[in-house]
């Protein structure tokens, strides 16, 4: 399977756990790269290790993993490994002579742009249309205990996709009502892009952990987009 690759980042390759805690940015100097299979496998000084899309890095940088999702006994077939813990991103920043930390593969003339898969989506309450039979998010949470092990359908907007996780797309979704920390993550076959207005059907899991503080209330597996 090829393991990441531009935009195929990982859930960058979690499918079974994304953190709803605040967002959570991880800085640390490289020691130790791997580029296999359109990704880039990272070791941090500290021993941990992070993967992402081809990134142009060296070692001895000091860098910026931004929003990591947690995994734990990730087995790479690529590079016939197993990490005990790994983190998944679909963006890592360098620091600049200057303090700052910027994307190594753009070019910079003053403030850094941004690529349109790095925006942030922001959904607010009214924005995404209840589906007839469905439920918003925050009634998914709020009934998570008697839907657990169910299949549901809801609206959502698409905020953030880590493709080919483990042969699936792990994306992050709100539809504003805004009851969870932190978008909800439903893991699909199919592919989805940010800012994609979508109506799903998949089963409700709740109480989900990767470990090393990734922690999902609720998840949605087995997703299908659905008109």
């Amino acid at each position: 399977m090829k393991i990441f690759k531009i935009y195929h980042l990982l859930l960058i390759i979690l499918f079974t756990v994304n953190s709803f805690a605040a967002d959570k940015s991880i800085t640390g100097t490289v020691k130790k790269l791997i580029n296999q299979s359109g990704y880039t496998y990272i070791q941090l000084s500290n021993k941990s290790w992070a993967a992402t899309n081809t990134i142009n890095l060296k070692v001895g940088q000091k860098i910026k993993i931004i929003n990591p999702e947690g995994m734990k006994n990730f087995y790479s077939k690529s590079l016939k490994k197993t990490f005990k813990h790994i983190m998944f991103t679909s963006t890592v920043l360098i620091k600049a002579p200057n303090g700052k930390y910027l994307n190594p593969n753009k070019t910079y003339k003053g403030h850094p742009t941004v690529k349109k898969e790095e925006q942030v989506v922001k959904v607010k309450k009214g924005d995404v249309k209840k589906i007839k039979g469905g439920y918003t998010i925050a009634e998914l949470d709020k009934q998570r205990k008697k839907l657990v092990g169910k299949t549901i359908k809801f609206s959502a907007v698409v905020t953030k996709v880590i493709p080919n996780i483990k042969g699936k797309v792990w994306a992050h979704v709100s539809d504003g009502t805004g009851s969870l920390k932190k978008d909800l993550v439903v893991v699909f076959k199919q592919m989805v892009k940010i800012g994609q207005k979508i109506k799903v059907k998949g089963k409700l899991k709740t109480d989900i952990s990767f470990g090393h503080g990734y922690y999902y209330p609720i998840m949605v597996q087995e997703a299908k987009l659905i008109k």
